[in-house]
């Protein structure tokens, strides 16, 4: 990983082969899935943010960073360091077609794209956390382990259905919770900004109420009701905070 993000910083930090870096390394799902996207390429305080977030993986300043001087050579080939990244990376194409040989990837919706890259990196995270779990001390250090594995193979495995019902279908299956929250995202995009931060001031009111509510029910389906509805409110906070850009 190091070297890999050392490599990208030389080679003229091209911003596509960053935001597969920090899909295949990077943690936060929440700038994979809003922030760092092919459609930002233009904004400079993304780019910016993504040099961050890669400086913090490889544990470099980036803005001290200085790549070491080139080998003399009779020809300089400027592009190897890019063409080093790029072949270090799981090339998701070829990842897909493996696993689902009808998707063409070239020609794939780009929300499933994102998907893929996300996918990819979920299953480097879970080995991780595997990792983690035989290296724990003690036994919460072993629970916590054992509970992002789980978290992790989880939304794995709810990529991997929709991208088989692609597969099998060419359409799009749309359960997997992005396609809700991109549904309430357009729903939102029509109100203010005084009126997004103001919704957003009141999530954690409404979800106080609803986790009291949880507290005092017995019935199973009543309580089930009520996950559902603080579901609903986070992938309403995850909106807001996309059209906020926060």
């Amino acid at each position: 990983m190091h070297e890999e993000i050392t490599n990208w910083f030389s080679s003229g930090c091209d911003y596509a082969s960053g935001v597969e870096l920090y899909r295949l390394y990077g943690k936060d799902m929440r700038l994979k899935r809003f922030t760092f996207l092919p459609s930002n390429n233009s904004a400079a305080a993304i780019k910016a943010r993504l040099k961050g977030e890669l400086a913090k993986l490889a544990g470099i300043d980036p803005d001290k960073w200085k790549p070491a001087p080139p080998k003399k050579t009779e020809k300089q080939q400027p592009d190897k360091a890019k063409t080093i990244i790029i072949k270090n990376i799981i090339d998701p194409a070829k990842s897909l077609k493996r696993t689902f040989p009808k998707i063409d990837y070239s020609t794939l919706p780009d929300v499933l794209k994102i998907l893929t890259m996300d996918r990819i990196s979920l299953y480097h995270q879970a080995n991780a956390a595997r990792r983690r779990w035989f290296e724990a001390k003690s036994d919460e250090e072993r629970l916590s382990a054992n509970s992002e594995e789980i978290r992790f193979r989880r939304e794995n495995l709810m990529i991997w259905q929709e991208l088989s019902h692609y597969n099998k279908t060419g359409e799009i299956l749309g359960k997997h919770p992005r396609f809700r929250v991109d549904s309430i995202y357009t729903e939102l995009q029509h109100k203010s900004k005084a009126e997004l931060f103001q919704m957003l001031t009141n999530l954690p009111s409404y979800r106080s109420k609803v986790n009291k509510a949880i507290a005092s029910l017995t019935d199973e389906t009543s309580i089930a009701r009520k996950m559902l509805l603080l579901e609903k409110y986070d992938e309403q906070e995850k909106a807001i905070r996309k059209l906020l850009e926060l």
